[in-house]
């Protein structure tokens, strides 16, 4: 293939995405087997983006705008037209918020007018399908068309088909007979953000769970169980000094134990600080022993854009002091993009840890590749907020049951199962092992550190 005509054409639209596929091993498996490799991205044109490009040997290609204001307050409302959203948390949540929490009457009339349409097209099966064709046929980009008829890769790859950008890349592609591959981001994209516009022909799963989820919601046999690009960075030896350094740099002791809190976007819980704040306070009091050390790491949404909350970066910097540190994730640009050393700094930090704790996110499962013990804080410190707005209610989300179901990862509901839980590791850190590594299998596959090898096999037919 020429360089004008990749082989595979990634969409990335935002900086999860772009780390899974630039910072991991992915493309020199690709490159290995003679891929040439391109990547559409909304930043395309950043000096850092398009520099990191040129060192992974990928040529870096300016998306289009694609989307507005219409296709933005469209994909909120998709929820009412395709699904039964009050049998999923995770959208039932988000149509709570708009009828109880967002504070302006036309979200509640959306919200309200929409759980009406909801309940009239559940019992008209035959309506939900001509809206979809009728949604296939009108979703469409001009730009997008002519951007991939110009470059016309052989295979174009989504990592995130919530997007309008990925979306309609792909419905564009699949238009122009090209072929399209669903790789995706994260392990809740199938349960809970809700229908995907589009659905690419061919799948890369992470495990036996996300190979199920697609079988049952869109009917997908092809599917190649590959595992998670880059979760293959903590499978990587962690060398002593060079966590010893992390930690000294973080102002920790390396010679002693820490606990390590990851913390959630604040949309998802909002008392998180609190509980945080509490563990600070232990920690000092030398609840956990004499030696403990937390070390705590906000959320990149917590720091910069749409979800940032300059509140909770002010209390986390007045908890820092003996025996508690942050550590920031550093952040390129408001697309969340990440330098290229900070999956492995994460990955030490996790490794070296004695017991983690987060509210449910995907650091669940980069813990255990480590096997590390994980207590999940779903609660809302002193206080017991509404449902849809608590910590609580992620208990009931889709993907979190599925792997709570296992049995590996303790749940704390209050301070006091918090306390006991983290006691509880300290005492026997190989208690719910074995649990821990049948979720893992589940969720990601074996952590043999041969995700990227299989994703490019796959790829490659």
């Amino acid at each position: 293939m020429s360089s004008s005509r990749p082989d595979l054409l990634y969409v990335l639209s935002n900086g999860f995405a772009a780390r899974m596929v630039l910072h991991s091993s992915l493309l020199p498996e690709l490159q290995r087997r003679g891929h040439s490799v391109a990547v559409l991205a909304p930043n395309a044109t950043d000096d850092h983006f398009r520099a990191l490009c040129e060192r992974r040997g990928v040529a870096a290609i300016q998306a289009p705008e694609v989307g507005g204001l219409w296709l933005g307050q469209y994909a909120q409302s998709r929820r009412y037209l395709f699904e039964d959203f009050e049998k999923n948390a995770a959208l039932r949540s988000k149509h709570l918020w708009e009828w109880n929490g967002s504070g302006h009457p036309l979200f509640r009339l959306k919200a309200g007018l929409g759980k009406a349409v909801n309940s009239v097209l559940l019992r008209a099966p035959a309506v939900v399908k001509l809206l979809s064709e009728t949604e296939r046929r009108a979703l469409r980009s001009a730009s997008l068309r002519d951007l991939l008829r110009r470059v016309r890769p052989g295979l174009l790859v989504t990592t995130y088909p919530v997007a309008w950008l990925e979306a309609l890349s792909v419905i564009e592609a699949q238009r122009l007979a090209i072929p399209t591959v669903g790789q995706l981001l994260s392990w809740d994209n199938i349960t809970c953000k809700g229908r995907f516009a589009a659905v690419p022909d061919h799948f890369v799963s992470w495990g036996p769970i996300m190979t199920a989820e697609l079988k049952e919601h869109y009917g997908v046999d092809r599917v190649n169980e590959a595992g998670v690009a880059h979760f293959d960075l903590h499978t990587l030896p962690v060398e002593p000094h060079t966590l010893a350094t992390h930690l000294r740099g973080l102002g920790l002791d390396p010679d002693r134990p820490y606990l390590f809190f990851g913390m959630s976007a604040s949309f998802f819980a909002p008392r998180e600080i609190d509980i945080v704040a509490w563990l600070a306070e232990r920690v000092r009091a030398g609840t956990f022993g004499p030696e403990m050390q937390l070390l705590v790491r906000p959320h990149p949404q917590n720091i910069r854009g749409s979800m940032a909350d300059p509140g909770i970066l002010e209390r986390l910097q007045r908890l820092r002091g003996p025996n508690v540190a942050l550590d920031l994730p550093e952040m390129l640009s408001d697309r969340l993009d990440f330098p290229e050393d900070d999956m492995r700094r994460l990955a030490a930090l996790l490794h070296g840890a004695t017991v983690t704790l987060n509210s449910g996110s995907t650091l669940c499962i980069d813990a255990m590749i480590h096997d590390r013990p994980v207590v999940l804080t779903l609660f809302d410190a002193d206080e017991e907020l509404s449902w849809w707005m608590s910590a609580r209610r992620l208990e009931e989300f889709p993907h979190l049951k599925k792997l709570l179901a296992y049995g590996g990862i303790r749940v704390a509901h209050s301070f006091e199962e918090l306390g006991e839980s983290i006691q509880r590791y300290l005492q026997d850190p190989t208690s719910d092992a074995a649990n821990r590594g049948a979720a893992l299998r589940a969720e990601s596959g074996e952590p043999d550190g041969g995700a990227c090898a299989r994703i490019a096999d796959g790829l490659s037919r």
